[in-house]
Parts: structure tokens; C-alpha cells; sequence
């Protein structure tokens, strides 16, 4: 002799919303990942643009000047597939008389070594210790007023080094700065499935 127990759970409202949650997660995730990618090309402009902000390094402001680098900040959704997406952002220069070109967006965001002068009329001459370095400066320059480099938009200044500078993580501050906003979204839009269903 044998008993089959069958439990509808149909009607059970935890289990209805449940289930109406799960359905909807694919479209609520695919929504904060667009969401997140705008807010963070959003905040990396900022900081790009003289708004202050706090990293891993301290407090930083980058003057705005020529707003190059803000302007090269985009972000692409779908990136492959709807749960993905992606920020990005690239402004190249060069000193003058040196082949090497520089990201320097990638230098604020994680800073870069010594800078040595190769390349140079007297470095090329055999005579390194007269060897100096043309920098151009403008916008975001790679030094900070040091070895007689000014940093003066449009004027151009010499120095036989360019010493170390440490990064400003710019990029990484802008992330951080959206998380507890994207996570808010997330919360708001599951909690609103649930209050649907009186939970």
C-alpha cells in the first residue's frame, strides 16, 4: 500500500514573489550593469575636472585644463553580453625629442618611475651629463614644478629628470564611489518585487 503526498505551493505568496524575482533578476541585473558603467565614466569625468576626491593615496584634485581626458572617458554597454559592460579611457602624449608616447591617464591613475633623458642632442652626442629633457607642459603634466620644470600650459621647460610620481588612482576612486550606489539600486529594486507580494 502506498500514500502520494502532493503539496501545491501555487498559492503561497513567499513563493509567488519568489518566483516572479527570479524572473525578473536577469532584467534588474542587466539594468545595474548599465547603470554602474555610467555612473563610474560619470565620476571618472569628475574627477578628471577639478572635482576633489579621495583615493587609496590621499586627497587629490587634477585641474582641468584642455578637458581632453575627461572627454576620453566612455563607457560601452553591452560589453559581449548584457551582464557585462565595460569604462574606458585613453589620452596619449609625448615629450618632445623622445619617441616614447605616454597614457597619462594611466599615469594619474597608477603614477610611473623616473623619467631619464635618452633621446636627447647631447645624449645622442655622447654627453649624458649635459642631457636634458624638452617637456612640453599642459594639461595634467607629468611632473609636479620640480627640476626647474614650470608646468605652464604652452610654455616649454628643461630638466635632466623627471623624478617618480605616485598615483592618484583616479579611476579606482570613481568605482569606489559608485558601489554603495549601485548596491542601493539592486536593494530597491528587489525590495520593490517583494512589496508587490506584501513580504
Amino acid at each position: 500500500m502506498a500514500y502520494r503526498v502532493t503539496v501545491d505551493l501555487s498559492g503561497i505568496e513567499s513563493i509567488q514573489a519568489l518566483a516572479a524575482l527570479r524572473e525578473q533578476l536577469p532584467a534588474i541585473a542587466a539594468r545595474t550593469v548599465e547603470d554602474a558603467a555610467e555612473r563610474v565614466a560619470t565620476y571618472g569625468k569628475e574627477h578628471l575636472s577639478g572635482v576633489p576626491f579621495t583615493s587609496r593615496t590621499g586627497g587629490h584634485v587634477i585641474q582641468k585644463r584642455t578637458g581632453r581626458g575627461a572627454a576620453s572617458v566612455e563607457s560601452q554597454y553591452p560589453y559581449g553580453s548584457p551582464f557585462k559592460s565595460r569604462v574606458f579611457a585613453s589620452a596619449m602624449t609625448r615629450y618632445a625629442n623622445n619617441p616614447e608616447e605616454w597614457n597619462y591617464l594611466a599615469v594619474l591613475e597608477y603614477g610611473r618611475g623616473e623619467i631619464r633623458p635618452k633621446y636627447t642632442p647631447s645624449m645622442i652626442a655622447g654627453q649624458p651629463s649635459r642631457a636634458r629633457l624638452t617637456i612640453p607642459g599642459g594639461p595634467h603634466q607629468l611632473v609636479n614644478g620640480e627640476n626647474n620644470f614650470r608646468g605652464i600650459s604652452g610654455r616649454y621647460s628643461f630638466a635632466r629628470s623627471i623624478p617618480p610620481m605616485s598615483g592618484k588612482y583616479w579611476f579606482e576612486a570613481a568605482v569606489e564611489r559608485a558601489k554603495p550606489e549601485i548596491k542601493e539600486q539592486i536593494d530597491a529594486e528587489i525590495k520593490s518585487v517583494l512589496t508587490r507580494y506584501g513580504l
